[in-house]
Parts: structure tokens; C-alpha cells; sequence
């Protein structure tokens, strides 16, 4: 299945949920949550399988159920412990059609896919160089900066709300102030950033939602 057709996918399934459970349309950050589920499976295996030849194909690790499972867990806890319960429901729904969206065929028939218990079973037969490679594989490379891109905005977003949801959070409980008391900044752990990082961060979180942060 096509990224494209990954992301359409999440994005309905996502809008449903949203208007199910919380009767409102979903927020640009759920939508922006949606991406990145839908299209992480392939963000991080293609390049591992194909640019650097660290895993077998494209389709196991990230796209495998003993992986997948306890990332979902790990963001279920974190969300639902840090109050936003749907952003990580969100973001399993997303990341779950993308697996079910490439073994649909074979998952309709009641089979299960060996890729989706790698490294359990071993790997379903790829071609060694995908059919979108183009010329001198000029597509592989473009897909691999892509998902370095999008990779390090998603890392660095993750940092930020760790440290403005729970290491801020667990520093002011303990009554510890990092910062000045005539500064700007927040009670507890401060990471600093170089300045064009800083405000690039508080444009995009003023444009998402500044009081909820990336996740």
C-alpha cells in the first residue's frame, strides 16, 4: 500500500474515533499524530532494509506485532498519564491500519502474515531493490532523507513534551526552581535549545496548541 493510501486510511479511521469519543472534529496536532503513525512503519524500516541493510526487508521490525505492541503500550501509559488518553489511542489506530493496510489480503483469508510476527517467523520473500527505486535507486535515497526529515522533528517534539509533561511536572513537585526568579522560563528541568531551534519550537507550538505540546 502506497503512503498516501496509508495516511487517507488513518485519517478516516482517526476522524471516526475522535467524533465517537469526544463529539468534535479532531485538532490539527491529532491530525499532525495521524501522520506520523500512518507512515512510521516505513519511515523507519525502509531505510533500515533497504539504504543500510541493517534488517532483512521492509516490512518487519517496526511493521512486526513484538515490536509495535510495546511502543503502543509505552504511549498508551505515557498519554493516558499525563492526561490526553485519545492522542495516544490516536496515534495506535493510525499505526495499526498501516500494518493491517499492507497484509489486508492475507488477513481477510484468516491467515496471519509471518512479517507481523518477525522475528518469530521469518520474513516473507522481497525483492532486494523495490520496484520504486528509479534510476541508480535515486527514489530510495530521496524516501531516506524524507524519513530522517520527519524522524528528527518527531524526536525532538517527543523530548519536549517529556520535558514539559512529566521532568518539569516531577521538578516543581519537589518544590526544586531551576530558573532564575525574574526569568521567563518554567519552573523545573529547562533543556535549552540553540535560538533558531527555540523559535521555530514556539511558532509551531503557538500554531498546534501551546498549552498541550507535541503529543
Amino acid at each position: 500500500m502506497d503512503p498516501h493510501e496509508h495516511l487517507l486510511i488513518a485519517l478516516v479511521m482517526v476522524l471516526c474515533y475522535i467524533i465517537v469519543a469526544k463529539r468534535e472534529l479532531p485538532s490539527i496536532e491529532l491530525l499532525a499524530i495521524a501522520f506520523v503513525g500512518s507512515q512510521l512503519p516505513d519511515l523507519i524500516d525502509k531505510p533500515l532494509a533497504i539504504e543500510l541493510d541493517v534488517i532483512p526487508t521492509g516490512r518487519v521490525f517496526m511493521h512486526s506485532l513484538p515490536v509495535a505492541i510495546p511502543v503502543w503500550m509505552i504511549l498508551l501509559v505515557y498519554t493516558w498519564r499525563t492526561e490526553r488518553p485519545h492522542t495516544g489511542v490516536a496515534f495506535v489506530i493510525a499505526y495499526a491500519s498501516h500494518l493491517v493496510g499492507d497484509h489486508y489480503r492475507m488477513l481477510a483469508d484468516g491467515q496471519v502474515p509471518n512479517d507481523l510476527l518477525w522475528p518469530f517467523r521469518p520474513h516473507s520473500p522481497f525483492p532486494e531493490i523495490p520496484y520504486w527505486a528509479g534510476p541508480h535507486n535515486i527514489n530510495v535515497h530521496l524516501v531516506t532523507f524524507f524519513s530522517i526529515a520527519i524522524l528528527t522533528i518527531t524526536t525532538f517534539y517527543i523530548i519536549s513534551d517529556v520535558n514539559d509533561h512529566i521532568l518539569n511536572n516531577n521538578w516543581a513537585s519537589s518544590g526544586v526552581q531551576l530558573c532564575a526568579p525574574t526569568s521567563t522560563c518554567k519552573v523545573g528541568l529547562n533543556i535549552k535549545y540553540p535560538i533558531g531551534v527555540n523559535k521555530m519550537k514556539n511558532k509551531l507550538y503557538k500554531y498546534l496548541n501551546p498549552e498541550i505540546g507535541f503529543m
